[in-house]
């Protein structure tokens, strides 16, 4: 996933599922990546992108 230095970027860990969201500065239009990794076995359960 490509990342910017402009961009934040955040993790949450829930359920052995770490969900990690991009962010984009407040008037930048677009969407942001979202990924979904497995803890136990560091699998790539999804990757999407939303507006």
């Amino acid at each position: 996933l490509w990342r910017s230095s402009n961009c934040g970027r955040k993790a949450i860990s829930r359920d052995g599922v770490w969900t990690v969201t991009g962010s984009l500065p407040g008037r930048m239009k677009g969407g942001v990546a979202i990924a979904e990794i497995s803890k136990q076995d560091g699998r790539i359960l999804l990757v999407s992108h939303a507006k």
